[in-house]
C-alpha cells in the first residue's frame, strides 16, 4: 500500500484472508506480493521524473520493515528506466561494537544515533556526490569490526540515483552539506492490522514476529533474547526515528496479508525448540494451512524467512 501520510492505515479482516487462502493458497500470494511491488513501483516512477533534481533516495524504517528488500526493488526499477543506482547502507557506518554505547543492563544500544559513525558517513557522502567517488567502510557483524576505505563506488553516468538505507536515514544529524535540497524521502514500514476473532494482532507485533523469526533463524536468538532487545529497538524507535516520519515524501507498507497464516508453522517450529514462542500463537491459530512454497520467490518476507529442507523437496 502506498500511502499518503495523512491517511488513517488498513485494518485486514482475517475470515476474508482465511477463506481466499483456503480458495486458491497462491492467487493469495499473487495479490499481495504484486500489491506490494505496484506501489514500489509507483515510488520509483515519481522519483524519476525528479532525478535531475533530487537524486539522493533516503529509504528509513523502522527494525523489520523491509528496507533491504525495497531499496532492491527501486533499484531495479529506476534500472529499468535507464537511471543508474546504487545503495549506501548506514549499517556499514556503525562504529567499533566495543565503542557502542549500552544501557544500564550492560546490552548494546545498537538503535542509538550515537552508534553510527556520522561524520565519516557525511564526509563519505560529500565525496561521492562532489566528486563522483568515495571509499566506503564495511561492517562486520560477526567481529563487530568496521573497516574503512573497504571499496570505491564511482558515479561514471549523470544523474545516478543514490539509494542511502538506514533506520537514521532521515535524521537532520546524517544531512551532510552536498545532500541538502537534493533527496527524496522514502519510509516504509508495517502500517496494517489484522482483526481476528480473538483481538487485535498488531503491526506492532507482527514486526515483531518478522524480526523474531529471522534472528531464530540467522542469528541464534532465542526468542526470550529477542524480546528484551525488542524493548530497546522501541524506544529507540520512538526517540530516534518516528519523529521525522512525518518528513517522509512517500510512505510504503510492506505488510502482505497472508503473513498471519505463513507465521504460524514458523512459530510452532520455533517451539519446538523454544516454548516461549508459544504466546505469540494465540493470534495465529486457525485451521488454514499455509506453506512457504506458495509464496513467490522474490517476496519481501524471505527477508525474514529461510527455506528448509521441507520447502525444498517440494518444490
Amino acid at each position: 500500500m502506498l500511502l499518503n501520510k495523512n491517511k488513517t492505515s488498513k485494518i485486514y479482516n482475517m475470515n476474508k484472508i482465511y477463506k481466499m487462502a483456503q480458495r486458491n493458497p497462491q492467487k493469495l500470494a499473487r495479490i499481495c506480493e504484486s500489491t506490494y511491488k505496484n506501489n514500489i513501483l509507483k515510488v520509483a516512477s515519481k522519483i524519476a521524473k525528479q532525478i535531475n533534481k533530487r537524486n539522493i533516495i533516503l529509504l528509513a524504517g523502522p527494525s523489520g520493515s523491509g528496507k533491504t528488500t525495497s531499496s532492491h526493488i527501486i533499484v531495479e526499477e529506476l534500472e529499468r528506466r535507464g537511471i543508474p543506482a546504487i545503495v549506501v547502507s548506514m549499517d556499514n557506518f556503525f562504529i567499533h561494537r566495543k565503542d557502542t554505547p549500552v544501557f544500564e543492563d550492560g546490552s548494546k544500544d545498537y538503535d542509538n544515533i550515537t552508534s553510527v559513525n556520522i561524520e565519516l558517513f557525511k564526509k563519505s557522502m560529500d565525496n561521492l556526490i562532489a566528486n563522483k567517488f568515495s571509499m566506503m567502510p564495511i561492517f562486520d557483524f560477526v567481529t563487530g569490526v568496521r573497516q574503512d576505505d573497504a571499496y570505491s563506488i564511482e558515479i561514471t553516468s549523470p544523474n545516478t540515483a543514490i539509494i542511502v538505507e538506514g533506520i537514521h536515514a532521515f535524521n537532520p544529524l546524517c544531512m551532510s552539506e552536498e545532500m541538502r535540497g537534493k533527496c527524496e524521502k522514502v519510509y516504509v514500514c508495517v502500517n496494517s492490522d489484522f482483526q481476528t476473532e480473538s483481538g487485535l494482532i498488531t503491526r506492532e507485533t507482527l514486526r515483531f514476529c518478522r524480526r523474531m523469526i529471522r534472528d531464530f533463524h540467522h542469528r541464534a536468538s532465542s526468542v526470550e533474547d529477542t524480546e528484551i532487545l525488542w524493548r530497546h529497538v522501541r524506544d529507540a524507535e520512538e526517540q530516534f526515528i518516528v519523529p521525522f516520519k512525518n518528513t517522509a515524501d512517500f510512505i510504503i507498507d510492506t505488510t502482505h496479508a497472508y503473513e498471519p497464516l505463513l507465521y504460524k508453522d514458523e512459530l510452532l517450529k520455533i517451539a519446538k525448540v523454544d516454548e516461549n514462542a508459544l504466546k505469540y500463537l494465540n493470534f495465529y491459530l486457525s485451521d488454514v494451512e499455509y506453506s512457504k512454497k506458495n509464496i513467490g520467490e522474490n517476496a519481501l518476507v524471505w527477508e525474514f524467512l529461510t527455506a528448509d529442507d521441507e520447502d525444498n523437496n517440494q518444490n
